[in-house]
């Protein structure tokens, strides 16, 4: 998650400089969650450091029922999820940070959860106190407001190009 968590920033940092260039107007950083982003085999695994500081990989599904193509999204958090973190957690340094982001991660998902509504409590840990506002894709796809959209960018060709513009001609 951590170039997730670069471009979170990012946009609380442009949020706050527009802000700064422009005090008459007020902006929130936006940040599209593409919870659909991955397969779930796909984004079962990470390269971390051992205890060692060796690159090793490790693997979120070890015997799960989980090794499929399915998209992150629809992934339902095992109650398995402490031992699995319990056994991730062995295999990292012994830090200063490791029992408070072990926690972390425990207080972030839930068994019975789907997985990206974890990764979005991991989120809102970090940067829930910045006035980010958060975007599912997952969500937004569910509710078809991808497809009214899309419906609106048809029978309004070139209209968000033209509105887009004229703000950008306003922050200039």
């Amino acid at each position: 998650p951590l170039f997730c968590f670069y471009k979170i920033q990012h946009s609380i940092q442009l949020a706050k400089d527009l802000k700064a260039k422009n005090p008459e107007m007020n902006f929130v950083p936006v940040f599209w969650l593409e919870d659909n982003d991955h397969d779930i085999l796909e984004a079962s695994f990470a390269n971390v450091l051992n205890s060692n500081y060796e690159i090793t990989e490790v693997s979120s599904l070890c015997d799960m029922q989980y090794q499929s193509r399915d998209l992150t999204s629809k992934l339902v958090i095992p109650k398995e999820l402490p031992k699995q973190l319990d056994s991730l957690f062995e295999k990292l340094p012994n830090t200063q940070y490791k029992a408070e982001t072990k926690e972390l991660y425990l207080n972030s998902y839930k068994a019975g959860m789907y997985c990206n509504v974890g990764f979005l409590n991991l989120l809102q840990n970090f940067f829930g106190d910045s006035g980010l506002l958060f975007l599912s894709a997952s969500k937004a796809r569910e509710l078809g407001y991808s497809r009214f959209v899309a419906l609106l960018e048809i029978s309004n060709q070139w209209k968000s190009v033209e509105l887009i513009s004229r703000a950008n001609k306003k922050l200039k």
